[in-house]
């Protein structure tokens, strides 16, 4: 569900809530949770978004696909399935700024949710993302605190050369439950064969 209240001067007022269940037999995504994927509120003008509540990471919605020629979104993807990053935070102020020069930024503290780590946080993310005509240059980073805790680094540089899009991408990681630790790298095109039809190629 998605809500939105203009209130004048070009500013607005907006929440949305979003819940996971089975297609099998709608259960909850997590038990006993609801809108346990997003459930904020937030305000939105020329100076940019923020949003308090339960949230999609920035790097998890939409950082990764810019990354990567399939947009992060296939379950073959190496990008995606070898690099860690959480998903949703709860508890989480998040800012969105406008795109100025070229440049933005997306920063995200998560409050703490009873872990004595982090100095009264149990996360931050940040991305930046600039882009100047054919070329884009993205970096994001995450350090969340507590049990599981997730330290991840991604980054990347795209050019479009008229119907081909080349990506350069690179990532690196560690914590969570179980424990991860990996880096690499990955190269991929697309080709736009038409307005609906592309083809995309991925090594990682």
């Amino acid at each position: 569900m998605l809500g939105a209240e203009d209130i004048g001067g070009g500013n607005k007022l907006y929440f949305a809530l979003e819940s996971g269940f089975s297609s099998a037999d709608g259960s909850y995504a997590v038990s006993n949770t609801i809108f346990n994927r997003q459930a904020w509120i937030g305000a939105s003008g020329a100076w940019g978004t923020v949003r308090a509540g339960r949230q999609y990471s920035p790097i998890y919605i939409p950082f990764k696909g810019r990354l990567d020629a399939f947009g992060a979104g296939t379950i073959a993807l190496g990008l995606d399935n070898l690099s860690k990053t959480t998903s949703y935070e709860s508890n989480a102020i998040t800012y969105l700024s406008p795109r100025v020069y070229g440049f933005s930024t997306t920063l995200m503290i998560a409050l703490r949710d009873g872990s004595t780590d982090g100095n009264g946080l149990a996360g931050a993310i940040e991305t930046f993302d600039y882009r100047n005509g054919p070329l884009r240059v993205l970096y994001a980073h995450q350090q969340t605190h507590g049990d599981g805790a997730v330290r991840a680094n991604l980054g990347g540089v795209s050019y479009a050369f008229g119907p081909v899009t080349g990506y350069l991408s690179y990532f690196n990681g560690d914590g969570g439950s179980p424990r991860y630790h990996n880096d690499g790298a990955a190269v991929s095109a697309r080709y736009a064969v038409t307005p609906r039809l592309r083809a995309s190629l991925s090594y990682t």
